[in-house]
């Protein structure tokens, strides 16, 4: 028996509009099941995750989240960047 025709399963939760975010591990969080999503969230202590939120709300804070280390890393890129071109 072949798998021709038959369609991928697709997830069962509720969908975010933060679901393309990257996840550790190579998946995105909209792959993520919801009882691992708010599990993980909490045990890296995601500012604003709570398990008494829906998933959208912890998916914006998810998403607030990695947009910090985003900023924080490029201003940190920046800053390297002038140090050294100051010192040449």
């Amino acid at each position: 028996m072949t798998n021709e025709g038959i369609a991928p399963v697709q997830p069962s939760h509720a969908k975010t509009s933060h679901d393309g975010l990257p996840w550790p591990g190579g998946r995105t969080l909209g792959n993520v099941a919801p009882g691992e999503f708010t599990s993980a969230l909490m045990a890296w202590g995601i500012p604003g995750a709570s398990h008494a939120n829906g998933r959208s709300a912890n998916a914006e804070a998810y998403a607030k989240h990695i947009q910090r280390i985003r900023t924080e890393g490029a201003q940190a890129a920046e800053n390297a960047f002038m140090a050294e071109a100051a010192a040449k």
